[in-house]
């Protein structure tokens, strides 16, 4: 029996359902963000070549500001925000949606001075309202890794800044 060219599983369509499938698996399909463990894996092996070769490396953990300190997490806002994010990194940084309204980026290659002059260009060109009266601001957490360790303790480390910039009121970035 000949294969259709309508049929989806052709060989010729072959490569274009793996494609799907593979962005399926690492895509977070709301926003274009890295799934948290596609980004983990990613951002480990990261780390790894910074262990073997030197270099430095910062990660940013940001956040729409919400009511009370809390992270706006509405799908629309996370979105935006991933938006935002997404026109301001290099295509060598790392994109990922993490937990709950948070994003991480990972910036190869980037010190702590590069990465705070990255935070406060999204917090001045940030604004994630599409009318003014809804304006949205956003917190940012600042972590440089310190060469000895893991991805997990750098992302607690960029958290207790994100906690930060929300005690300062939000719409700030804080190094941690």
């Amino acid at each position: 029996m000949a294969e259709s060219p309508s049929d989806p599983f052709s060989v010729a369509n072959r490569p274009i359902v793996q494609a799907l499938l593979l962005r399926s698996a690492t895509r977070d399909l709301e926003t274009g963000c890295l799934k948290d463990v596609y980004f983990a894996e990613r951002a480990s092996e990261e780390i790894a070549r910074r262990r073997r070769y030197g270099g430095r490396l910062s990660l940013l953990l940001v956040a729409a500001d919400g009511p009370n300190g809390e992270t706006d997490a509405r799908p629309e806002t996370v979105v935006r925000l991933a938006g935002l994010l997404k026109s301001r990194i290099r295509s060598t940084d790392l994109l990922g949606r993490w937990e709950t309204g948070e994003l991480l980026v990972l910036l190869p290659n980037t010190g702590l001075s590069g990465a705070a002059r990255l935070a406060r260009r999204m917090l001045l060109g940030g604004s994630l309202a599409t009318e003014p009266e809804a304006s949205v601001s956003m917190s940012i957490g600042i972590a440089t890794w310190l060469g000895d360790e893991s991805l997990g303790t750098l992302v607690e480390r960029a958290r207790a800044g994100l906690r930060e910039a929300r005690a300062r009121g939000g719409g700030c970035c804080a190094v941690a």
